[in-house]
């Protein structure tokens, strides 16, 4: 297995980079099972879809995660708290994804 790799982008004078930009960039580093955490409405969810094995795509927006099933077909989507979902989930993920709205999260999680 490869190990993880840390990427730092610039951030355009704006202060923010479009979605689909970050996602296409991130695409070609991610591989096999994914989990796409704070994933919003699923936009980003779905560019990592077509590369990669599997896609679990987690947000606690009940307004977000239904536009994005209704939307994007090849990725599972949750309903719930990131600090919830990682105790209960089973499944193992190849590498998480989590744009810069994680920095929102009130409890600090870990990822191992």
């Amino acid at each position: 297995m490869t190990p993880p790799q840390r990427f730092n982008l610039d951030i355009d004078e704006g202060g923010s980079m479009r979605v689909t930009t970050i996602y296409s960039f991130t695409n070609q580093f991610v591989y096999g099972r994914v989990l796409d955490a704070v994933c919003g409405r699923g936009v980003g969810s779905d560019i990592l879809a077509h590369g990669c094995e599997e896609v679990v795509a987690v947000d606690n927006s009940t307004e977000a995660i239904n536009y994005a099933k209704k939307h994007y077909e090849d990725v599972k989507f949750v309903c719930e708290d990131i600090p919830e979902f990682l105790p209960s989930c089973k499944d193992r993920f190849d590498c998480v994804v989590a744009r810069a709205q994680i920095r929102l999260l009130s409890n600090r999680i870990q990822f191992t």
